[in-house]
């Protein structure tokens, strides 16, 4: 099957400017020069002909133009994007990440997810995308997930004078253990993680809300990343907020629709279905829990339907519904019966929570 996509979604497109214009100058010049850094290792890294001052100028009208609050200082160069489950989060920030290549001449990207179901996702989504991206802004890109096998590809990453872009999760580098951190031989006492921050990469951090700890936000910082975009429907903290797109909003750009539960009730669009109805124990085995979830069944019908999770399910794959989109199970806890899932939610036994 080929998938069709529509360049010209008008709330696709707002979100991709709003990014955009976060850096413009009215003079910005392309920097395609090679740099050396490290040693004598060669070194391509992302670079601004902006200062923090215009950037907070330009922010304060894309903010008052997306009527969104206002921030009155900078304090910091993250960005938050905010947009409803099932309306093309990843599509759109693909889709920036050329537009910032074409407008900029950025060209390292990483892309941080909070579990490996959503980097599957996310490669997934750019297998499908690359041919329609090709015919609108005809030029080759690379992408990767992070594998600590094929540490070359990291290598690549730093030195490639192309568009590179690298899925990776938080649990990947956020320890001392992990190979990111390690000094191979054949990497002159450097170690990956060093290679990836002298190219001052773009962070595109999907789902964010789940790389809030202490551990995460340290070793994020040592990316030394250019700036960082947020993208979720449910942030847990805002920063810099450039564009929302709610729930209503949704569905009054009909974007979503309205379903039917149980083939009698008309629900909210809005509504999430997540029930708690059975949390199963066994002794050597992780627990299981029987949860209510809203089932796609055909194109547009929706049933309410009682399934059996563990820890770690991908809850899109087990409804086929966009309003699980990149949420997966994080914890069963026998102990308390409750449920935690990947936005940071928690769902109690016999607990309706929408």
């Amino acid at each position: 099957m080929k998938f069709k996509f529509n360049k010209n979604l008008d709330y696709q497109i707002e979100a991709i400017n709003a990014v955009i214009d976060i850096f413009e100058t009215g003079k910005n010049l392309i920097n395609n020069k090679e740099e050396f850094r490290l040693q004598s290792t060669p070194i391509f890294s992302n670079e601004l002909e902006i200062d923090k001052d215009r950037i907070l100028k330009n922010l304060q009208v894309i903010q008052k133009q997306n009527k969104v609050e206002v921030v009155t200082s900078l304090d910091s160069v993250d960005f938050s994007i905010e947009m409803e489950t099932g309306t093309g989060k990843t599509y759109v920030y693909l889709r920036t990440i050329l537009e910032l290549n074409k407008k900029y001449g950025l060209k390292k990207f990483i892309i941080l997810v909070p579990s490996v179901a959503i980097r599957e996702g996310v490669i997934k989504t750019i297998e499908q995308t690359k041919e329609h991206f090709k015919e609108i802004y005809n030029t080759h890109f690379g992408y990767f997930a992070y594998d600590s096998k094929k540490l070359t590809r990291v290598r690549e990453f730093s030195q490639s004078l192309n568009i590179q872009i690298m899925i990776m999760t938080i649990q990947s580098f956020n320890k001392d253990s992990n190979i990111m951190r390690q000094t191979p031989d054949r990497f002159n006492g450097e170690s990956p993680l060093d290679l990836v921050a002298e190219t001052n990469p773009i962070v595109i951090m999907d789902e964010p809300q789940n790389m809030e700890s202490e551990l995460s936000k340290s070793a994020i910082n040592d990316l030394r990343s250019l700036f960082r975009l947020r993208y979720s429907a449910t942030h847990k903290h805002i920063y810099n907020l450039v564009y929302k797109l709610t729930p209503y909003d949704a569905y009054i750009k009909g974007l979503v629709k309205k379903i039917e539960v149980y083939g009698t009730q008309e629900a909210d669009p809005s509504a999430f279905v997540f029930k708690v109805t059975e949390i199963r124990t066994q002794a050597g085995k992780s627990p299981q829990a029987k949860v209510i979830l809203e089932v796609r069944q055909g194109k547009d019908e929706f049933i309410n339907k009682e399934i059996l999770i563990k820890g770690n399910d991908d809850l899109f794959r087990k409804t086929n519904n966009e309003k699980y989109e990149g949420l997966y199970v994080n914890e069963i806890d026998a102990r308390v019966n409750k449920i935690e899932i990947s936005n940071g939610k928690i769902f109690r036994l016999e607990e309706d929570i929408g």
